[in-house]
């Protein structure tokens, strides 16, 4: 089981020498501290249990546990090549295979639903940003964390656009706003309390909201509209894909709105149902015409 310090040491080594993005650095630093919360032997047989169970014994997803197996064989790695331990224990340790398919979305009804639970409540700046921290995902794909990034003066609503978004990856670029992401921005800048924060969407106490901060704002959400599916923001860009799909929209144009480096990625976001699917079918040519077809 590593110490605290070794993990600090770890993380301070791969912020300065890669240059890691603090919401990676966060994700490493969460799963090391899981390890050592849970006393995980540096074994092969106690990373493997890591990587593969919950605490119950029941198993982690495919994607969970290969980012997780990635984590732990390059913590391993720095930890042989500093001589804190004899040799790497996820060696030999393979990768889970993950079903290919579609990434859960979340249905028109289901959106809708959390939109008549947002109205019902009280009146006043929390109502107003919670609005805006479902819409504004929808309408634009952004992750969470670009969510959590932003700051007020980065809406350019004139130009119904957020200049400079820092992306997955450090790059940046402007995001295209649909016009109701523009009237609701429009509506929190005017409802959001004073505050020398920068950030767009702030907390209870007025900090930047975190991205823990907004996934409990979705998770009331869910509980007030009686959702038995997950909801979360991730959903929400799912659901971007599927709606600008459904309306025509080419794959390639999709993949650079979501940011994706790969079309791959952006083809496991999109959900034809049957309708769009007929709907298809239905714009091939009428080659028959009035032709006859009876002897």
């Amino acid at each position: 089981m590593p110490s605290t310090d070794l993990i600090e040491a770890y993380l301070r080594e791969r912020a300065e020498a890669d240059g890691l993005a603090p919401s990676t650095l966060h994700g490493y630093r969460e799963e090391l501290e899981l390890l050592n919360a849970r006393q995980v032997p540096l074994t092969p047989e106690g990373i493997a249990g890591f990587v593969s169970n919950h605490p119950d014994g029941s198993p982690l997803a495919p994607n969970t546990r290969n980012r997780r197996l990635a984590i732990l064989r390059a913590f391993s790695r720095w930890l042989v090549r500093h001589h804190h331990l004899a040799k790497n224990p996820t060696r030999g340790l393979k990768r889970a295979k993950v079903p290919q398919g579609f990434t859960a979305s979340v249905g028109a009804d289901d959106l809708q639903r959390v939109l008549a639970a947002l109205v019902t409540r009280p009146s006043g700046w929390r109502r107003t940003r919670d609005l805006a921290l479902v819409l504004v995902p929808f309408y634009t794909g952004l992750r969470v964390t670009e969510l959590h990034r932003l700051d007020t003066r980065q809406v350019d609503a004139d130009a119904a656009l957020l200049r400079h978004a820092v992306r997955k990856g450090g790059s940046t670029t402007d995001v295209l706003l649909h016009l109701c992401a523009v009237r609701v921005l429009r509506a929190w800048l005017g409802a959001r309390p004073a505050s020398d924060e920068p950030a767009l969407f702030i907390g209870e106490r007025g900090p930047r909201l975190g991205v823990r901060g907004i996934q409990k704002v979705y998770e009331g959400l869910r509980r007030d509209a009686g959702l038995s599916v997950r909801f979360h923001p991730h959903r929400l860009r799912h659901a971007y894909a599927t709606a600008l799909l459904g309306r025509g929209v080419t794959l390639g144009t999709i993949q650079r709105l979501m940011n994706h480096a790969s079309i791959q990625t952006t083809s496991r976001y999109l959900h034809a149902d049957e309708d769009m699917m007929r709907a298809a079918v239905a714009l091939l040519p009428d080659l028959l015409g009035d032709l006859c077809l009876t002897e």
